[in-house]
């Protein structure tokens, strides 16, 4: 969990893509500019690959102590509240479908066919080069 605290965190504080807001006593992150959001990322994503590259240990530290390890306790216990409210797992899997694109004669694509072929434990193994 600390890695997508890391990037929100990184986000809010250093691009104009999300915004803080309250209503009701619940807090939301708001994505209010895609484009910044994206920007943003890919920013943080270049200086995670130099950061890994280069074995900068240092810029490591600093980049999750400063984003990733601190957080409001107050808003944990609003989150830990919401989902026991909702009975939601920790942590969830998805099947993700299998798409085909359908080509009309001249090579361009007119439709996507959408299709779940393997339950769970086949995508899995399939995603690990197991089967």
């Amino acid at each position: 969990m600390r890695n997508r605290q890391t990037v929100v965190h990184w986000l809010i504080e250093n691009t104009d893509a999300i915004e803080v807001r309250r209503r009701d006593g619940r807090t939301y992150n708001v994505v209010t500019d895609a484009e910044a959001f994206r920007a943003g990322v890919a920013t943080l994503l270049a200086e995670v690959q130099r950061i890994k590259s280069e074995g900068d240990y240092d810029a490591a530290r600093t980049l999750f102590e400063t984003y990733g390890i601190r957080f409001d306790p107050a808003l944990r216990d609003e989150v830990l509240e919401r989902v026991a409210r909702v009975d939601l797992p920790s942590y969830t899997g998805f099947v993700m479908p299998k798409l085909e694109a359908v080509t009309a004669a001249d090579g361009s694509i007119t439709d996507v066919v959408i299709s779940y072929p393997q339950d769970f434990t086949q995508q899995m193994l399939e995603y690990s080069g197991k089967r």
